[in-house]
C-alpha cells in the first residue's frame, strides 16, 4: 500500500506531504482546488511521460516521492533482484521522480536510479491508475487474457501451453538446422574427417608445447650450457681445491676448535650444512650436463615436431587441449552424420511430440476461456446497474487466431482474448478502449474489481472520474462498490459527491489559498467534525448550511453502519 506522498514544485503546489492509509483513501476539495495534481503524481511514480509544463512557475524542477509498504505476496522483490537494484529492507520501497524545466528528468527505485521504461514496470506492480487511457492496465490484450485466466481457474493450463509452444518452436529450429545441415552433409564430413586426420597425425600431447621449448632452448645453446655446467662442477665439486673439499676441511677444523669452545658446535653443523647444499648444487648441475647427451640430429627433431604442432595451432586451436577437444567434437559429429536417417528420425519424433501436446493444451485452455468468459461478461453486466451503467453490457470475446483462415500457434493459446463493452442498448460492443468514455471507463473498470478482486494485481487502486455523471442512490452503490473493493487492497479516489466520500475509510480534503501572491495547496486527513463540514459543503454547494450539516451527519452515520454490514460479511 502507498504510506506517503511527497509532491514538490508541482503545477501549483509548492510542498505537500499526504499520509494514506488502508482501504479507501477519499480526496475531495472545491473545484479546482488541485485533487487532479494528486493523480497527476501517481502517475509519475507510475511511469507516465513527464511535461515539463508541469513544472511550478519559479522551481526548476518538480519532484514527486512515494512510500509503499510492500505486501508478502508482491513480485516487486524478485523485479528488483533481477534488474540489480537495492534489496528491498523491512518492506518499504521508495519511489522518486524528477522532472526539470529544461524536459529532462531523473528517476530512482528504492535508491537506484531507473529508466523511465523501468518504472512504468515497477508502477505496473505498485499502482493500478483508472481514469487516463493511457495509464489502465486493464487495456492491455495480454492483461485481459491474464484476467480471464485467473477467472477460470486456467492460469496453469496457461502456462503449460506457453512452454509447449516454446518447446515447439526449439524443436522446429533444431529440425531446420539438422536440415539444412543434411544439405551440407557430404562437405561437412569431408571437413570434418580431414580435420581429425590432420591432428591425428601429429597425435599432439597435453603440455607437450611447453616442453618442447624447454628443450629448445636448451639444445640451441648446448654448447654454452655444457661449458658452464664444467666450469660449475670444477669450482664446486670436481677440481682439486673444489668448495666441497675446502669446506668439508673447514668443517673438521672447526669442530677441533669446538672442542675446546662448545659454542662453535653451532657453527660447526652449519659448515657441514654448506657442504651438503654445494654438493646438491653441483648434482643438479651435473644432471643438467647429462641432459644435452642427445642422439644427433635430436634438434632437428623438435624444430619438425614445433612446426607440426604450430601448424595445427593456425589452423585448428590455440593449444593442445584446444585441439583434443576439437577432435573429439568432430568425431562425435561423424557419428552423427554418418547414422542420418535415425538422427532425422528422432528430431522428428520430438517435434511431433511437443506439438501434440501444445495442441492438447491450447484446446483444453479454449475450452476453459470459452466458460469463463461467460461467466465473467455475466458478472461484470449483472454490476453495472449499480455504477450508473444501466443497459449496458460488458462482453469477454473470443477469437481464433487466424492467418489466411488457418489457424495459427501462439504463446497465449489460440485465441484472442477482448473486453468489449456498449454503454447504451442497441450499440455495437467495441473494445473498452474506444467504447468508454472517461468517467464510463473507470465505473467499468470498479465493477471489474468488484467481480475480480486481487486478481488484478497491484496493491493499490487509483480511480478518477469514477462519479461522472452519476448522483443520489446510484453515488451511493459507487461507494459501496469503492468500499467493497477496499476490503482487500488499497483504493484511493478523487470524488466531488458527498455520497461516494461519505464512505471513506481516511477522508483528505483538499484546499487552496492565496499567500504573497501565490497559490498554495494545503492536503490534510479531515477529523469527524471537519468530515461532516466537508460533506455539508458538498451537499449544499459552496457553503455549508445547518441542514446540510444533519444530511450529512446522516449519511455518515447510515455509510457507517453499511461499512460494518460489509465487514462482517467479509469475515
Amino acid at each position: 500500500m502507498l504510506r506517503t506522498l511527497r509532491i514538490r514544485d508541482l503545477a501549483v503546489v509548492e510542498d505537500v506531504t499526504i499520509e494514506f492509509g488502508a482501504g479507501l483513501n477519499l480526496l475531495t476539495g472545491e473545484t479546482g482546488a488541485g485533487k487532479s495534481i494528486v493523480v497527476q503524481a501517481l502517475g509519475l511514480v507510475a511511469g507516465a511521460r513527464a511535461d515539463r509544463d508541469a513544472v511550478r512557475a519559479g522551481a526548476e524542477r518538480a519532484v514527486v516521492e512515494a512510500l509503499f509498504e510492500i505486501s508478502d505476496n508482491s513480485p516487486l522483490p524478485g523485479w528488483a533482484d533481477e534488474h540489480g537494484l537495492e534489496p528491498i529492507v523491512d518492506r518499504q520501497f521508495l519511489v522518486r521522480r524528477e522532472v526539470s524545466v529544461t524536459g529532462t528528468g531523473r528517476a530512482f527505485a528504492n535508491g537506484s536510479p531507473v529508466t523511465q521504461v523501468l518504472l512504468r514496470e515497477a508502477g505496473r506492480l505498485l499502482v493500478d491508475l483508472h481514469g487516463q487511457h493511457d495509464h489502465v492496465r486493464l487495456l492491455e490484450a495480454d492483461r485481459q487474457i491474464e484476467l480471464l485466466d485467473r477467472f477460470g481457474g486456467s492460469e496453469r493450463l496457461a502456462a503449460e501451453v506457453a512452454e509447449a509452444f516454446v518447446a515447439v518452436g526449439a524443436a522446429e529450429e533444431e529440425l531446420a538446422a539438422w536440415t539444412e545441415r543434411l544439405a551440407r552433409r557430404e562437405d561437412r564430413l569431408d571437413q570434418l574427417r580431414r580435420t581429425v586426420r590432420e591432428i591425428d597425425a601429429v597425435a599432439p600431447r597435453e603440455g607437450e608445447w611447453e616442453a618442447l621449448a624447454s628443450e629448445r632452448r636448451l639444445l640451441r645453446s648446448a654448447s654454452r650450457v655444457a661449458e658452464g655446467c664444467q666450469e660449475i662442477l670444477a669450482s664446486t665439486r670436481d677440481g682439486d681445491e673444489s668448495a666441497v673439499d675446502r669446506v668439508t676441511r673447514a668443517a673438521r677444523r672447526a669442530e677441533e676448535l669446538a672442542e675446546i669452545d662448545p659454542t662453535l658446535l653451532g657453527a660447526v653443523e652449519r659448515l657441514r650444512s654448506a657442504a651438503i647444499e654445494i654438493a646438491d648444487v653441483a648434482s643438479e648441475f651435473e644432471i643438467l650436463r647429462a641432459r644435452l647427451q642427445y642422439e644427433p640430429g635430436h634438434l632437428d627433431q623438435i624444430e619438425t615436431r614445433t612446426a607440426a604442432l604450430q601448424q595445427l595451432f593456425l589452423r585448428h586451436a590455440a593449444d593442445e587441449t584446444g585441439l583434443l577437444d576439437l577432435r573429439a567434437s568432430a568425431a562425435a559429429e561423424i557419428a552423427q552424420l554418418d547414422d542420418v536417417d535415425a538422427s532425422r528420425a528422432s528430431r522428428e519424433k520430438a517435434l511431433a511430440e511437443v506439438l501434440a501436446r501444445y495442441v492438447a493444451a491450447a484446446a483444453q485452455l479454449t475450452e476453459r476461456r470459452a466458460a469463463a468468459a461467460g461467466g465473467l461478461s455475466a458478472a461484470v453486466t449483472g454490476e453495472l446497474e449499480a455504477v450508473a451503467l444501466a443497459g449496458a453490457v460488458f462482453e469477454v470475446q473470443l477469437d481464433p487466431r487466424l492467418v489466411d483462415g488457418a489457424p495459427v500457434r501462439h504463446r497465449r493459446g489460440g485465441e484472442r482474448v477482448e473486453f468489449v463493452f456498449a454503454a447504451n442498448p442497441g450499440e455495437p460492443a467495441r473494445g473498452i478502449a474506444t467504447a468508454a468514455s472517461g468517467g464510463e471507463l473507470s465505473r467499468l473498470l470498479l465493477a471489474l474489481h468488484v467481480v475480480l478482486g486481487p486478481t488484478l494485481g497491484a496493491d493499490v487502486a487509483v480511480f478518477d472520474e469514477v462519479d461522472a455523471g452519476v448522483g443520489g442512490t446510484i453515488a451511493y452503490a459507487v461507494g459501496a462498490r469503492l468500499a467493497e473493493v477496499a476490503q482487500g487492497r488499497q483504493v484511493i479516489c478523487v470524488s466531488h459527491l458527498p455520497q461516494i466520500a461519505a464512505w471513506a475509510d481516511r477522508h483528505l480534503g483538499v484546499s487552496k489559498s492565496v499567500s504573497d501572491g501565490r497559490t498554495r495547496i494545503r492536503i490534510e486527513s479531515l477529523a469527524s467534525d471537519e468530515r461532516i463540514e466537508e460533506l455539508a459543503r458538498m451537499l449544499a454547494g459552496r457553503r455549508a448550511t445547518a441542514s446540510s450539516r444533519q444530511h450529512a451527519a446522516e449519511l455518515l452515520r447510515t455509510t457507517e453502519e453499511a461499512s460494518e454490514a460489509l465487514q462482517r460479511r467479509r469475515a
